[in-house]
């Protein structure tokens, strides 16, 4: 969903720009020199993740969620993970990231590195317009106390180690039963997430301002178990009979926690939500069209 321009006034001059780069990219760390450089000049205040910091020679590298409260806006050089890594730690208030897309397929990131410098120019000016994203919690409930919390701009993912026995879970839609799941594992995707992860289980793709999440087995043993979409504001428990191997839950693919027998596992819709700068010349469609390929010919004209 696309924001007007009104959106960017609270993003600009109450703090500083923010900088965050994919460590093992020598070209998104180039970039990050550049831009840091570019904002200094017009003498805008700029904060450094830790790492970003440590690769430009600099000592003043905040840790991930000191940095995500006090940069707004911020850049992310890199892919989806990048920028996913700062979404993690975002609250109500939170920044608004610009993803410039240094990765593969890049559905977050939609500035190239080629426009970053105008889009930045034109954000200044005020130009530009803001895309709001859902995100989801996870939290693990052991013996009636959160054992684990999370929150994810793509997806939760419960799932077993590659050697255990099928993982057998029990789902439940606002406390009313879904289903018995023998699989691998589940994943409850956004719809930004839709395109993530739960695609390549065989989810459907859903446009990012649908109000719905979508529950996606991972190599279900039955043929009956297709994904179901329900509503975002539906709360999503998974219960975990019990288990003797190794099963952990994951947040965006980045942060997780081990699942113990008898655990619950409560998705529910966050109270956050990701603000991005959207790409000024391409839209949702068009950049999924041209990331899955589906331009391409099927056939020599």
């Amino acid at each position: 969903m696309k924001k007007s321009n009104n959106q960017l006034s609270g993003h600009l001059g109450k703090k500083p720009f923010g900088l965050i780069a994919r460590p093992d990219s020598r070209e998104a760390i180039l970039c990050a020199k550049k831009i840091s450089q570019w904002l200094e000049k017009k003498k805008l205040p700029v904060v450094y993740a830790q790492i970003t910091a440590h690769l430009l020679g600099r000592s003043d590298g905040l840790p991930l969620d000191r940095f995500s409260e006090l940069a707004d806006p911020i850049v992310t050089l890199g892919g989806d993970g990048t920028l996913l890594s700062t979404a993690r730690y975002i609250n109500r208030a939170g920044p608004l990231l610009i993803g410039v897309n240094f990765g593969q397929l890049g559905f977050l990131t939609e500035i190239t590195p080629l426009e970053i410098f105008d889009v930045l120019a034109d954000l200044l000016r005020g130009k530009g317009s803001v895309r709001e994203r859902a995100m989801i919690s996870a939290r693990i409930v052991r013996q009636n106390r959160t054992a684990f919390f999370s929150q994810a701009a793509n997806d939760i993912v419960i799932q077993k180690r590659v050697e255990d026995r099928l993982l057998e879970l029990d789902v439940y839609i606002n406390n009313d039963n879904l289903m018995r799941l023998r699989a691998d594992g589940l994943i409850i995707a956004t719809p930004s997430g839709s395109t993530a992860y739960s695609l390549a289980a065989g989810g459907s793709i859903i446009e990012p301002s649908q109000n719905v999440q979508i529950i996606t087995a991972i190599c279900p043993h039955s043929l009956t178990n297709r994904p179901v979409v329900v509503g975002l504001n539906d709360e999503i428990t998974v219960k975990i009979p019990k288990f003797s191997g190794v099963v952990s839950v994951t947040a965006d693919g980045q942060h997780s926690d081990q699942i113990e027998s008898h655990d619950q596992i409560i998705i529910k819709k966050s109270s956050n939500k990701l603000k991005l700068l959207a790409s000024p010349s391409r839209s949702y469609f068009e950049i999924l069209r041209t990331k899955l390929n589906w331009a391409a010919p099927n056939r020599n004209v």
